[in-house]
């Protein structure tokens, strides 16, 4: 639903997009910071998009000061899914081997790598707003490398995210471009 979400115009799918989202967070509460990117989106200046591109790559740091802000305001059931989520992931990190960690980092370089090659040559087949969520996911991705299921739980969700620009990289049109730039 993300995509179509950020790449139709018709209100009627936006809507069904939202409660799309809204059922994934009322499965599992690791869809929040995605909907909060998400919600971050519409933010079109140029100055709050470099506050954004900050606060996630840092929001780790501001994430126990931000809760306490939201356990006074009242939002107990809020900070009550958030805790449960910070919790349960950071329990796991004892499994995680650094075979394991070196192979999704790995992967995480070759998304990043898609996703600049993609920007570079190819921006008009995909919308704005999708490559900015994009943008937006890899910097979450690099602000929890220090909570590891986390981290490789987003990274799954960017090889999702990706399929686009690998479907794009793919294309007949697309590799006949890349096959005549390099047969001069």
């Amino acid at each position: 639903s993300l995509y179509f979400d950020l790449n139709d115009k018709n209100k009627k799918t936006k809507i069904l997009c939202f409660l799309a989202y809204y059922l994934a967070y009322s499965i599992h509460s690791a869809m929040l910071p995605i909907i909060i990117i998400r919600i971050l989106l519409l933010f079109k200046n140029r100055i709050i998009k470099l506050i954004i591109s900050f606060m996630i790559l840092t929001y780790n740091v501001f994430l126990t000061p931000l809760l306490s802000l939201f356990n006074q305001l009242g939002l107990v059931f809020f900070v009550k899914k958030a805790n449960y989520y910070i919790d349960s992931q950071g329990q796991n990190e004892t499994f995680t081997s650094s075979i394991e960690l070196g192979l999704i980092t790995f992967i995480f370089l070759l998304l990043i790598a898609c996703y600049i090659l993609c920007l570079n040559n190819y921006t008009q087949y995909l919308s704005v707003k999708y490559n900015r969520f994009y943008y937006y996911v890899i910097l979450y991705i690099i602000g929890s490398i220090s909570v590891t299921q986390v981290y490789f739980r987003t990274i799954f969700f960017l090889l999702f995210l990706s399929i686009p620009y690998i479907l794009l990289m793919l294309s007949n049109k697309i590799v006949n471009n890349y096959i005549r730039i390099y047969n001069f």
